[in-house]
C-alpha cells in the first residue's frame, strides 16, 4: 500500500514539508521563526491523505482498526519525522465527535480537526517553540506515517498577537479542495493599534468663495504592524489578509477587516537571515464581504448536530423519547440518523429512526445519576459527511422519589391556642394527597387529618383548641394512594404562655328579685331571685378585670369565653321542680400561675 500526504503549500492548517520551505531553523527558543498560539482552540488541523487507489483509500476510510494520532514532536524540522516528545490526542478515524473527514475523490481524503491543540499548555513552555505531527496507526504496519506542522511556540504575552478567522471559495493559495463549511483560522503576530478616521470629500468650490461639500465618507482605518519575523512568515501573513471574510480578534478590535494599502516590510539582517517588521492598513468591512480574486465554487453540505438533554427526569424502567433533530441544522437530504453507542449501565435500549426520534428504555436497577451520557448519535448526509451528537438526562432510581416527601414545612405564625403550618409539594405524588399529624409530649395523638394538594402546590392549615404554653410535635408526608407514602417530615412549636399574673377573685353576697329577663352584671356573686317556671331566662356575667385576655373561662368543662371577649350570656331555663333550686357555674381563669376558680351560684324559686 502507498500514501501520500498532499497540503496546500501557503495554508496554517495543514500538515506537510512543502510548507517549510524558508523554515528550517525551528530551534527551541527561534521565536521569531515560529507562529503563536495561545488558546487550545487557537488553530484547526488539516490533512490530504491520498491513497495508492481506491480500495487503499476505503481501507483508511473505513476499517475500523485505524486509529489517528496528534502527537507533540521535539528536535528540528530538518530531522526525520518521528521524535515523539508525548501523544495530544489519541482517537479512531470514524470518531466523528472529534475528527470529521471527508471524501474529496476516489482516492482522496480530508482529515479535518476543528478542536485545537488539546493539552498543549500543560506540555509546553512559554516562548519555546514546538511542532505538532500526525501519524496513522493501522493494524497493518505498512500504515504509519507521521508528519510534522509549523513551527509553533507559546507566548508568554499575548499583546502581539490576533487571532484571525477566514474562508475562501477558490482554488488558488494551493486549495485542492472546496472546504466553506467551517473557517480557518490562525493566530499570528499581529498588532492591531486604535483606529484613525478616514474622510473623504466630495466638494464644490462658488464663485463667491463658498465650498459646498457634495459628498463625505468617513471610514475606520486601523494601523497595524508586526514584530520583526522572517519573510516566510510575512509572506503567510499577507496571503491570510487576501483571503475571503477575514475576521480578526485583536486586543483594540475584534470584527471584519479588509487589508488596504501595501503589506510594507523593513528589513535588517539578523545572523544568516533577514528580518523584518511589516506594517499595513486595514479597514472595518462586514463580515460578509468577498475579495475579487476567488473563483466561488459550490459549497459542500453543512451538517451540525448539537448535544441535547431530556427536559425531565428518567424514571427506571419507562420509555422515553426526544426529537435530537430540534436543534440541528442540516443543509442536505435526506438525513439519516444512526446509533452509535448508548451507555448500558443505565439504558434497555436505544434507538432512532429517519424523523430524528430517540426512543430509549431505562434499565430497572438504572443508578441515580444526573447528567449521564446516555446516547451518542450520528447524523449523515447522502455524500458521507455526518456529525455526532451526544444525548444526556437525569436518571431517578425511584427508590424514594416514585412518592416525593413534602418540602418547606414551617411554622408560620403560633398564639396561645393556635398555630399555622405551611409545606410545599414535590412531584411525583401519584394520588395528591398529603397527611398530617400532632402529637403532645406524651405521644398522644391531639389531631390529624389528609387533605388534598390544591393547584399551587402549597398548603397552609391553622390547628385550633390547643393548650396554652405547651409543647408539640408535628409530621407531615405525602399520601400516594396503594399504601404508597413518602417519608414523614417534621417540625415542632410550642405555644406562647398567658400574659398572666391575673388572679380571678371571687365577690361574695347575694341580690333577690333581680329582673332575669334583662341582663344583669353579677360578680362573681350569689344570685338569688324569683322566676317563672317554664320561661327562659339570661343571666350575664361580665369579666371583673374588665377584659379576659390570656386566659379563659369554663363551665361544666367546655370554654365558653377565649382571649379578646369580655362577657358571657348563658340562656337559663328553670324546669319548676321545686324551691330553691341551686343552679351554679363554675368559672375557672388559667394563667402562668396555673388554675384558679370561682363559682357563682344561682337559685332559682
Amino acid at each position: 500500500m502507498a500514501y501520500t500526504l498532499l497540503n496546500p503549500p501557503y495554508s496554517f492548517l495543514q500538515f506537510g514539508y512543502a510548507q517549510f520551505i524558508g523554515q528550517k531553523h525551528c530551534y527551541e527558543h527561534d521565536i521569531k521563526n515560529c507562529l503563536p498560539v495561545i488558546e487550545n482552540t487557537d488553530l484547526a488541523f488539516q490533512l490530504i491523505l491520498k491513497a495508492g487507489n481506491e480500495d487503499e483509500a476505503d481501507a483508511i476510510c473505513d476499517a475500523p482498526t485505524n486509529i489517528i494520532q496528534l502527537l507533540l514532536l521535539e528536535g528540528i524540522i530538518t530531522q526525520p519525522a518521528g521524535f515523539e516528545a508525548a501523544i495530544l490526542k489519541n482517537f479512531t478515524i470514524d470518531d466523528g465527535l472529534l475528527f470529521q473527514r471527508y471524501r474529496i475523490n476516489d482516492t482522496e481524503i480530508l482529515f479535518y480537526w476543528p478542536h485545537g491543540l488539546p493539552g498543549f499548555k500543560d506540555l509546553i513552555d512559554c516562548n519555546s517553540c514546538f511542532q505538532i505531527g500526525i501519524k496513522i496507526v493501522s493494524a497493518d504496519p505498512v500504515i504509519n506515517i507521521s508528519a510534522p506542522t509549523n513551527c509553533f511556540y507559546r507566548p508568554c504575552d499575548d499583546c502581539w498577537t490576533s487571532l484571525l478567522e477566514y474562508n475562501c471559495d477558490e482554488n488558488s493559495y494551493g486549495f485542492e479542495y472546496c472546504q466553506a463549511v467551517t473557517p480557518n483560522k490562525v493566530r499570528l503576530p499581529i498588532h492591531i493599534a486604535r483606529p484613525q478616521l478616514k474622510t473623504e470629500q466630495s466638494i464644490y468650490s462658488r464663485s463667491n468663495g463658498k465650498i459646498n461639500i457634495l459628498k463625505a465618507v468617513k471610514k475606520k482605518e486601523y494601523e497595524a504592524e508586526t514584530e520583526n519575523l522572517t519573510e516566510d512568515i510575512h509572506e503567510k501573513i499577507d496571503i491570510a489578509l487576501d483571503h475571503d471574510e477575514v475576521h480578526i480578534t485583536s486586543k483594540h478590535y475584534t470584527g471584519g477587516i479588509r487589508k488596504t494599502g501595501d503589506y510594507e516590510i523593513e528589513w535588517i539582517k539578523f545572523l544568516d537571515y533577514p528580518l523584518g517588521k511589516a506594517q499595513f492598513k486595514v479597514l472595518v468591512t462586514p463580515y460578509l464581504v468577498r475579495n475579487d480574486n476567488c473563483e466561488v465554487c459550490e459549497p459542500l453540505p453543512q451538517i451540525d448536530a448539537v448535544d441535547d438533554v431530556f427536559p425531565d427526569d428518567l424514571l427506571i424502567g419507562e420509555e422515553y423519547e426526544i426529537d435530537v433533530k430540534a436543534n440541528d441544522t442540516f443543509c442536505c437530504s435526506p438525513v439519516t440518523f444512526s446509533i452509535v453507542s448508548f451507555n448500558e449501565t443505565y439504558l434497555e435500549s436505544a434507538n432512532i429512526n429517519d424523523d430524528g426520534i430517540l426512543t430509549i428504555v431505562v434499565k430497572a436497577d438504572a443508578p441515580d445519576e444526573d447528567n449521564v451520557e446516555l446516547v451518542v448519535y450520528k447524523a449523515e448526509c447522502p455524500n458521507g459527511i455526518f456529525d455526532t451528537a451526544i444525548v444526556r438526562g437525569n436518571v431517578e432510581d425511584g427508590e424514594t422519589d416514585l412518592c416525593a416527601a413534602p418540602t418547606d414545612l414551617s411554622v408560620d405564625e403560633v398564639t396561645e391556642t393556635t398555630a399555622s403550618l405551611s409545606w410545599t409539594r414535590v412531584l411525583p405524588t401519584p394520588a395528591g394527597l398529603y397527611d398530617w399529624e400532632l402529637y403532645d409530649d406524651d405521644n398522644n395523638l391531639i389531631a390529624s387529618d389528609t387533605g388534598v394538594w390544591n393547584p399551587g402546590s402549597t398548603i397552609l392549615i391553622v390547628i385550633n383548641g390547643l393548650d396554652a404554653n405547651t409543647h408539640y410535635d408535628f409530621r407531615v408526608r405525602s399520601n400516594c394512594g396503594e399504601g404508597n407514602y413518602s417519608t414523614w417530615v417534621t417540625d415542632d412549636f410550642t405555644t406562647l404562655p398567658p400574659p398572666g399574673n391575673i388572679t380571678p377573685t371571687c365577690a361574695g353576697g347575694s341580690t333577690e328579685g333581680v329582673d332575669f329577663g334583662v341582663a344583669g352584671t353579677y360578680n362573681f356573686s350569689q344570685n338569688i331571685v324569683t322566676v317563672t317556671p317554664g320561661v327562659i331566662h339570661v343571666v350575664a356575667h361580665n369579666d371583673q378585670a374588665g377584659s379576659i385576655s390570656g386566659y379563659s373561662m369554663y363551665y361544666s368543662g367546655d370554654i365558653i369565653v377565649g382571649p379578646g371577649q369580655t362577657s358571657i350570656v348563658i340562656p337559663v331555663e328553670y324546669d319548676g321542680g321545686g324551691i330553691h333550686t341551686i343552679f351554679t357555674m363554675t368559672f375557672t381563669y388559667t394563667d402562668t400561675s396555673g388554675e384558679s376558680s370561682c363559682e357563682s351560684l344561682f337559685s332559682f324559686n
